[in-house]
């Protein structure tokens, strides 16, 4: 094993000949040098396979694509759930749609200082919750070097995208601004080139922090049962721990989750819903989405009730439900409180639509053809008892 700092993938490879002897301790990274680290591990292959290096790849990759469309690509930026994340990354689409189509280094100059405030804001706001192991504020690019992590590979990309902008605007310095607004100025691969690497910097790395912006004991605090009022009346909630969402009144398959001290509630056929969280009385006020100020059935509002039991825990488990062994006179099997939108029970050896809820700790079960039980739950033991009811 190597006895210097490493990381294989896409941040490079360590190379060996066929004597184990080392070639290198590192080729270029994929994640700063794109199609180029390819062409890097391939030249440094071929001489020890003694076969010829690959022609003419540069060139290949340095041209750009006929018959591109900046629009369709640029399409493939799909939302991350953080309202002013996704408005800067649809302003910086429209940026680089303006370069593809106009080629003008004043636009380009635009999209390189919207991508380093739109960078420099991202990078802050990972380091606020601490995303993929983000250093402290004030980290400079010189840590990043030896950074290895999530946050490390993210924004060393970000460098990655700035320096393709920045080396074209060196190149173009001296272009004169009335010729320029002609257009046509800027190269088509350098166009193509920035779209293409914000596109793929969306898909690899902004996708991986959707849902996670949030301060986890802030989350913590969320979970309980809540009165949830409207226009039309008042009824209980319970946001679990898991991240569902449940409703014993109008049950749904639905989840919850959060984006820095925002509760966003996904209720299936019931609508989408935007809460703010007050954690001094753990309240929440907010709207239906979208907002409409002039809705007047718009609001909503949740006051908090009490945390979940410890009954309720041992039955949801981590949140997503519990498994059990259900024995009876002629044998056991088992059986599953599932923690979902419906409190579905679940048994594969006795198949049934069927449902549990809680009062206490009696348990009741409505198992459709089988009927309906009813449990007692010690807390201590965890372990159920009680029969079914009408006999």
């Amino acid at each position: 094993f190597p006895k210097f700092q490493a990381q294989l993938g896409c941040s490079g490879f360590i190379i060996y000949d066929s004597e184990q002897k080392l070639v290198t301790t590192k080729t270029l990274s994929f994640n700063e040098y794109r199609n180029r680290a390819f062409l890097d591990v391939e030249g440094r292959l071929s001489p020890l396979l003694q076969q010829a290096p690959p022609q003419n790849l540069v060139a290949k990759f340095e041209t750009f694509q006929e018959g591109f469309d900046a629009e369709r690509c640029l399409k493939k930026v799909v939302p991350v759930g953080h309202h002013a994340m996704d408005a800067q990354h649809d302003s910086c689409v429209n940026s680089l749609s303006d370069l593809a189509k106009h080629l003008t280094v004043k636009q380009l100059l635009v999209v390189q200082q919207e991508l380093r405030a739109h960078f420099d804001e991202e990078e802050t706001l990972l380091r606020k919750y601490g995303f993929g192991n983000a250093g402290p504020e004030g980290s400079s690019d010189s840590d990043l070097a030896n950074d290895f992590s999530a946050f490390g590979s993210h924004a060393k990309d970000h460098r990655r995208i700035l320096a393709v902008a920045e080396d074209a605007l060196s190149k173009l310095h001296n272009v004169c601004g009335q010729s320029d607004a002609y257009g046509g100025t800027v190269p088509k691969a350098v166009a193509q080139e920035l779209c293409q690497a914000f596109v793929d910097h969306a898909s690899t790395f902004d996708s991986l922090y959707e849902g996670k912006l949030f301060d986890q004991a802030m989350k913590e605090k969320v979970v309980g049962w809540y009165e949830f009022t409207w226009q039309c009346g008042s009824f209980q909630v319970c946001f679990r721990p898991n991240g569902t969402f449940f409703c014993p009144e109008y049950s749904a398959p639905a989840t919850w989750t959060m984006v820095e001290n925002a509760v966003e509630i996904d209720w299936g056929r019931f609508g989408k819903y935007e809460m703010e969280f007050n954690p001094a009385d753990r309240s929440m006020i907010g709207n239906e989405v979208p907002k409409d100020d002039t809705n007047g059935r718009n609001w909503r509002r949740a006051k908090f009730l009490q945390n979940i039991s410890d009954a309720e825990r041992i039955v949801l488990g981590d949140g997503g439900g519990t498994e059990w062994e259900f024995e009876w006179k002629e044998g056991k099997f088992l059986v599953m409180f599932q923690a979902d939108g419906y409190n579905s029970f679940v048994c594969n050896d006795f198949p049934a639509r069927a449902h549990w809820n809680l009062e206490g700790t009696e348990v009741a079960i409505h198992w459709g053809g089988c009927g309906n039980y009813k449990l007692s739950l010690d807390l201590e033991s965890k372990v159920m008892e009680g029969g079914k009811l009408g006999v």
